[in-house]
């Protein structure tokens, strides 16, 4: 009935079906990600440092995503977008982890915020760009008109799923447990 539906819907092939559905976890999983970590940080960062140190925290954000464009490419000419993809996630996983713990043990200092802030960020360009280079990879022109809609659908619930995630964890837990879940 499920597949029925779809097709209908999306005009999504049966040999298609499968890695369509994948793609769809897949970037429902980075969103929801994202908007479990995103809060959690902005909240850190605003609740130590206050709403003054923005500012620097958006050049930071730009200057590193100039030096990372730089560096992104030189890897993406020597890796495939696979290695680079895995590696990335695998490299933010292990930082959300690593904030956890530091909230545990309370080695929060105003450099770290920085460095999680910025961290943040590059996750929410890198993870994203990366899925989309992956996903023009695998479909055509053609059958991204008819895929990518149903794949984007993943990445709306991912959003709403981080969002209430986020709350109904931060209500009865601490920023720790919420961003330790992420990772």
């Amino acid at each position: 009935m499920w597949k029925h539906l779809i097709n209908r819907t999306f005009n999504i092939q049966e040999e298609e079906m499968g890695i369509a559905l994948k793609m769809q976890l897949y970037v429902f999983l980075l969103i929801c990600v994202l908007l479990m970590v995103k809060p959690s940080v902005n909240a850190l960062f605003l609740s130590t440092l206050s709403a003054d140190q923005l500012p620097f925290a958006y050049l930071l954000v730009a200057a590193f995503a100039v030096i990372n464009s730089r560096f992104y490419a030189w890897a993406l000419n020597r890796f495939s977008i696979l290695w680079i993809s895995l590696s990335t996630l695998t490299f933010f996983s292990i930082s959300f982890c690593l904030l956890s713990y530091l909230l545990d043990r309370e080695l929060i200092s105003p450099i770290i915020l920085y460095a999680y802030y910025l961290g943040v960020a590059l996750y929410a360009v890198l993870s994203t760009s990366q899925f989309w280079i992956i996903a023009n990879k695998i479909f055509n022109a053609r059958d991204a008109k008819r895929v990518f809609g149903f794949i984007g659908a993943g990445a709306i619930v991912g959003g709403i799923a981080g969002g209430y995630l986020t709350s109904l964890i931060s209500s009865h837990f601490s920023a720790q447990i919420t961003i330790l879940c992420a990772g």
